[in-house]
């Protein structure tokens, strides 16, 4: 776990510069817990992704990935 931790760790500096203008007093949670959540969620996606037993070819995922990252979790439950 010690490696998904600095993996993580890694995202997390690289996705902080995407929230600089992140509204503090219109938003629902910390920027730092925005940020983390977008990470985590990402790394979730690929991750369950990768561990299919055939995984999708990247080029097909693609669009996938985009609808996942745009689409709230209430929709993709429902449908």
């Amino acid at each position: 776990m010690v490696n998904g931790f600095i993996f993580k760790k890694e995202y997390i500096k690289w996705a902080t510069p995407f929230f600089d203008h992140y509204n503090l007093n219109t938003a629902p949670i910390t920027r730092t817990f925005a940020i983390e959540l977008t990470v985590k969620m990402t790394l979730s996606i690929i991750s369950t992704w990768l561990t299919q037993p055939l995984p999708t070819p990247p080029e097909e995922f693609r669009q996938t990935f985009l609808h996942l990252t745009k689409t709230p979790l209430t929709k993709l439950v429902q449908s």
